[in-house]
């Protein structure tokens, strides 16, 4: 799926990547996702970081769907422990990385760039979990 991700070359490919995406880390079908999801953030990161427009995208609207349409941990899954023993709320780990990504999504809608738009639905859907 992260290679797929990667290898983003047009719309036909960035919808089937992120798709893969969600299937790799979750249901798509029910919503849910699995403790996995936290192992991949830093390759998301790294897609949106990458300079590349499609690939920033497949990770873009992956996030959206992630975040924006209420996915939810797969029951069973809603804690992992990290490498300290402690416990963490994967839902709330996951969210609170999505909103560390304003600063990032924000220099995307000011560049107007193919990615403003995608950006800026991710900060709306952050700002409205807010209120």
């Amino acid at each position: 799926a992260l290679h797929c991700a990667y290898a983003a070359n047009d719309d036909k490919s960035c919808g089937a990547a992120s798709t893969r995406l969600r299937w790799a880390v979750g249901n798509d079908h029910r919503g849910t996702y699995y403790s996995v999801l936290l192992e991949v953030l830093p390759f998301l990161d790294d897609l949106m970081r990458s300079g590349r427009e499609w690939p920033t995208k497949v990770a873009l609207y992956f996030l959206s769907d992630l975040f924006y349409f209420s996915f939810e941990p797969e029951y069973g899954y809603a804690e992992v422990k990290n490498t300290d023993g402690c416990c963490i709320n994967v839902e709330s780990e996951f969210r609170a990385w999505v909103r560390n990504l304003r600063p990032l999504l924000t220099d995307m809608t000011q560049r107007h760039c193919e990615l403003s738009d995608a950006a800026q639905g991710l900060i709306n859907a952050i700002d409205e979990e807010g209120d």
